[in-house]
């Protein structure tokens, strides 16, 4: 897949979606309203940064630098994911908070 905004390669992480899972959810995501602006973050890797957060149990404020789209407004994504939490279950994390202290 294309991306119009060119997106910094990085390093994978433990936490991030396999081509077979993001195969699963991306159907489930809500596609972007029309009129609405581009999107500066893809939706895989919004999906990536909530994973590492369930996985790792970091405040959302302190989401690595190249989250930063992630942190600003994830809630429309999260409501479009009705799998989300099998997958977490599927790759053996909790299902109760990602850890102590504020989000």
């Amino acid at each position: 897949m294309w991306y119009a905004l060119r997106v910094t390669p990085r390093r994978a992480y433990p936490s991030d979606l396999t081509d077979e899972e993001w195969a699963i959810l991306e159907p489930l995501i809500p596609a972007p309203k029309p009129g609405g602006r581009p999107a500066k973050v893809p939706r895989r890797e919004i999906v990536n940064a909530i994973l590492y957060v369930l996985e790792n149990g970091i405040k959302w404020r302190a989401m690595p630098r190249h989250a930063a789209g992630v942190r600003s407004r994830p809630a429309p994504l999260v409501h479009g994911l009705p799998l989300l939490p099998q997958v977490a279950k599927g790759r053996g994390l909790g299902e109760g908070s990602p850890g102590p202290g504020p989000a």
